[in-house]
């Protein structure tokens, strides 16, 4: 039999304190990154040489902000209702990893490695853990996610490659724009299997996945022939599938998000 044991009010609120003060630190860390937030929103008007940059800046941006930086900064906000978040908040480091190293580029994962750690601390001392599901994934949600899962594989995978075959005379080699992009796409598809779980919040959870499809798309439509950009059909595929994707969701039918039940042993 086990038990469980309920912490004490002093110890939920160091827990919360600890849980806002990694939050914030990560948030800021990821959104003071070069390129970070800068890039997000720089990257749609670069000109000259760096024109064809674009959509890798606007990609490193939504990686470092719209995947990361918005999850942890959730911990600090308001981490109650954003369970799913703290999940998010693993998985997008984690999916940066991956792609780096399928890249052939696993020592520049470092700054992704200390996020991923601090994403896990977190979650380990989350002050409503005992809001986490543990009865499965929403079975519609996990579905989609798997489905939009297999061309952002493809699109991943050959990112990947372009990355390893780069040579020094490619100027998307270094920084490693392909290996971003394969972020990029992991990140999204990690953030959609952490909403299916619908944790307390998932639906923001989808939401951010949702919004870095969409502005990626976008970022594509306005750049077309660039390298890192959609074709016009994928970038309206992937917008109107999102807009799908955000209408299951986001349905009146669905349940709400669940508040916490028990907790978890201390």
């Amino acid at each position: 039999m086990t038990t469980t044991t309920t912490p004490t009010p002093v110890a939920v609120r160091w827990r919360r304190a600890t849980v806002a003060v990694l939050g914030t630190a990560a948030a800021a860390l990821s959104t003071a990154a070069i390129p970070g937030a800068d890039a997000l929103v720089g990257g749609w008007f670069l000109s000259g040489a760096e024109i064809i940059h674009r959509v890798h800046e606007v990609g490193f941006g939504l990686i470092m902000t719209v995947c990361i930086a918005v999850p942890f900064l959730a911990q600090a906000v308001a981490p109650r209702r954003a369970v799913s978040f703290a999940w998010a908040a693993v998985a997008s480091p984690a999916a940066t990893i991956v792609a780096l190293a399928a890249s052939g580029l696993a020592a520049d994962a470092a700054p992704f490695v200390i996020l991923l750690l601090v994403g896990v601390a977190i979650v380990v001392l989350h002050p409503a853990r005992g809001a986490a599901r543990l009865m499965g994934f929403d079975r519609p949600l996990l579905a989609v996610a798997i489905a939009g899962a297999v061309p952002l594989v493809v699109e991943a995978w050959i990112q990947t490659g372009l990355q390893r075959a780069a040579t020094v005379d490619d100027p998307h080699a270094s920084p490693p724009h392909y290996a971003g992009m394969a972020a990029l796409a992991l990140c999204i598809i990690a953030l959609t299997i952490v909403a299916a779980r619908r944790d307390r919040g998932h639906r923001m959870t989808a939401t951010l996945a949702a919004a870095a499809i969409v502005t990626w798309a976008a970022a594509s439509l306005l750049n077309l022939g660039f390298v890192g950009a959609l074709s016009a059909r994928a970038a309206v595929a992937a917008i109107a599938a999102a807009t799908l994707y955000l209408a299951l969701v986001w349905r009146p039918d669905d349940a709400p998000d669940p508040m916490p039940t028990r907790r978890w042993p201390s």
